[in-house]
């Protein structure tokens, strides 16, 4: 990046702050990865160039997202997603959609988040993006989890994983896993759940995903309590805590 100011190129100046504010997001430095993305987005804003602009918008979208700040992000993404919309870019609205669907996901808001997802797969399945739909019906899995509809559930939660698996996405097989047992857990198959979950766990410890880890070993110490096993249970409890 110095290089690019050195000569002057504010594209290129530009790009290295959104890239260094991606990887801040990736690596979950929300408030570092926002000051970059505001500034690359004002560079882009100044030399015009509106491709630049929305991947910044989103990006800041998703931040929100992940930060809980759903109005904001909503505000943002929607945004985002008709500027997409505008250039024809189909990954970009697909992803918007997917992430729309997930605040409604997160807000209980069931039924409107089920029509984003489903409008997000249609989309990932005409460009062939299999981590999206992947994604979507985890989210659609989830929904049907949260709704009570465990055999449907199940399905989608099935599929999911055998679609991260075949990417080799270690993340979304642990969370589908998780949900998976979960599932057994609320429907009182406990043998079955703590198969699953301390698979989950190891899997999330695998890849230094701490909250992961930490829910699935919460989900084990309720299992534990349910069949009155309370000293085993304060254990997970505890190191869960």
């Amino acid at each position: 990046m110095q290089i690019f100011e050195d000569i002057g190129n504010s594209f290129g100046v530009a790009q290295c702050l959104q890239c260094l504010g991606d990887i801040l997001q990736i690596t979950n430095q929300y408030s570092a990865a926002t000051i970059n993305l505001k500034k690359a987005m004002k560079i882009f804003e100044g030399i015009g160039d509106s491709f630049g602009i929305v991947q910044c918008i989103q990006s800041l979208g998703d931040i929100l997202r992940m930060t809980n700040q759903y109005s904001k992000a909503t505000i943002k993404l929607e945004i985002a997603m008709h500027m997409f919309e505008d250039t024809d870019d189909f990954l970009g609205v697909a992803q918007c959609l997917q992430n729309l669907g997930d605040i409604l996901r997160m807000t209980n808001q069931y039924s409107a988040a089920t029509v984003k997802l489903k409008k997000a797969i249609k989309i990932f399945e005409d460009i062939g993006d299999s981590l999206g739909i992947a994604q979507c019906i985890r989210s659609l899995g989830d929904i049907l989890q949260m709704t009570n509809q465990y055999s449907e559930a199940t399905i989608k939660l099935e599929m999911a994983m055998q679609m991260f698996e075949d990417i080799d996405d270690s993340l979304g097989v642990a969370q589908c896993l998780q949900s998976l047992g979960n599932i057994l857990r609320m429907t009182y198959q406990y043998s079955k759940a703590t198969v699953k979950l301390e698979k989950t766990m190891q899997m999330f410890e695998n890849i230094d995903n701490s909250l992961g880890a930490a829910q699935c070993l919460q989900s084990l110490g309720n299992i534990l309590q349910m069949t009155s096993q309370y000293s085993a249970a304060t254990v997970k409890l505890e190191k869960a805590m």
